[in-house]
C-alpha cells in the first residue's frame, strides 16, 4: 500500500472526527482540468481514486484516517508548441510582410499553448495521505519533497489550527545509523536489526561517497568508513520480522513493505471470498497503519524520543 512516507509531526488543532473534514475536503474535491487549464489539485476516495462519488475520508478504526490527493497536469509538448508558433508566425508575415518581434513571439507563445491545451495529454498521480492525529503523526505516500510541501499546504489550508513540523528527535537519524552501522548492530529491544543496504557520505570538502547493495553491513569496512568520518545518509532496516525499510537522515522511509509474516497473516485473516474490493483495501490499509504505528512508537524510542522546541539534536556518533 504504501512505498515512500514522508514523515511529519501534527501539533496544534486536530479535527476530531471524520465528519469534521468532510465539508473542506467536499470544498476542495478533486475536478480534472477544463480544457484550457494546466493543472488542477483536490481530494478523492482513498480506496477508489477514479471515483466520482466516493468517500473523500476512510476511517481506519483507531489506527487514523486516509485521504488522498490527486493532481492533473496538462503540458504541451515543446515540438509541437514551437510547430504550432511557427505556422502563426508565418502566416502573420504573409499578411503584413513583417515578422513578429519578441513581445508578440511571446503573444503567440500563449495563445498557441491556450490553443493546443484542449488536445494535450493529461498526467494524474494521486498521493495517500495517512493523519494519525492520536500518535501525532502525518505521513504521506511520495517520494518528492516539493509533492510533500504542496499537500501540506493544502492540509493546514483546509484544516484550521492545523499545525505540521518536521519531526526532530534526541538523536538525529544520521547520528543514529552510524552509530548502528559503528557497532554492527541496531537496537534490538526496539525490534531492529540491520538491513543489507547503506549509503554513507562524508562531510568534509571531498563530498565522498559509500553505498552497499544486497551486501553485509557488519564488517570491518564498514566500521572503518564510520571511524573515517562517513556519516550514514540512509540505512536498510528490518523491524520486529514484520516490516522492512529504509530509513533517511531526512525523516523519510523509502521502500517500505510488510513482510511475508504478516502478509500470510493478513491471507489467513482475510480468507476465500471477499469481493468486495473496497473491504480488502480497508483491511490493507488498517494492517499496514497498525504496524506502521507500532513501528514508528519503536524507531521513535530508538532515536532517544521527540525533540523539545529549541532544543538540538545530537548529531555527534555515540
Amino acid at each position: 500500500m504504501f512505498k515512500n512516507l514522508i514523515l511529519y509531526a501534527i501539533t496544534g488543532t486536530n479535527p476530531a472526527r471524520c465528519a469534521d473534514l468532510i465539508p473542506a475536503l467536499v470544498r476542495e474535491e478533486f475536478r480534472p482540468c477544463e480544457p484550457a487549464k494546466e493543472h488542477s489539485a483536490g481530494w478523492v476516495d482513498p480506496a477508489d481514486p477514479s471515483a466520482t462519488r466516493g468517500a473523500l475520508v476512510q476511517p481506519l478504526f483507531c489506527h487514523g484516517w486516509m485521504l488522498a490527493y490527486k493532481t492533473e497536469t496538462k503540458k504541451v509538448p515543446t515540438q509541437a508548441l514551437k510547430a504550432r508558433v511557427a505556422e502563426m508566425a508565418e502566416a502573420i508575415y504573409k499578411e503584413t510582410g513583417r515578422r513578429p518581434g519578441k513581445t508578440a513571439a511571446k503573444d503567440l507563445a500563449e495563445a498557441a499553448k491556450f490553443e493546443l491545451l484542449p488536445r494535450a495529454f493529461a498526467l494524474q498521480e494521486t498521493t495517500l495521505v495517512w493523519l494519525d492525529t492520536d500518535n501525532g503523526w502525518l505521513a504521506l505516500d511520495c517520494a518528492s519533497a516539493k509533492r510533500g510541501a504542496d499537500i501540506v499546504t493544502a492540509l493546514v489550508r483546509m484544516i484550521p489550527g492545523l499545525v505540521v513540523t518536521p519531526v526532530q528527535t534526541q538523536v538525529s537519524p544520521a547520528a543514529a545509523m552510524s552509530t548502528w552501522l559503528g557497532s554492527g548492530d541496531a537496537p534490538w529491544s526496539f525490534g531492529l536489526c540491520l538491513g543489507r543496504s547503506a549509503e554513507l557520505h562524508r562531510q568534509d570538502e571531498t563530498r565522498a561517497k559509500v553505498r552497499y547493495v544486497n551486501h553485509s553491513l557488519v564488517t570491518d569496512e564498514v566500521r572503518a568508513h564510520v571511524r573515517e568520518g562517513y556519516t550514514a545518509k540512509q540505512l536498510a532496516l528490518e523491524w520486529d520480522t514484520r516490516m522492512t525499510f529504509v530509513l533517511t537522515d531526512a525523516w523519510t522511509l523509502r521502500n517500505v513493505a510488510l513482510t511475508d509474516v504478516v502478509l500470510e497473516e493478513n491471507k489467513t485473516a482475510g480468507g476465500p471470498g471477499w469481493p468486495d474490493a473496497e473491504e480488502v483495501w480497508r483491511t490493507d490499509a488498517v494492517l499496514m497503519t497498525a504496524e506502521l504505528q507500532r513501528m514508528l512508537a519503536d524507531l521513535m524510542n530508538a532515536l532517544g524520543g521527540k525533540l523539545a522546541i529549541g532544543q538540538p539534536a545530537a548529531t555527534a556518533q555515540a
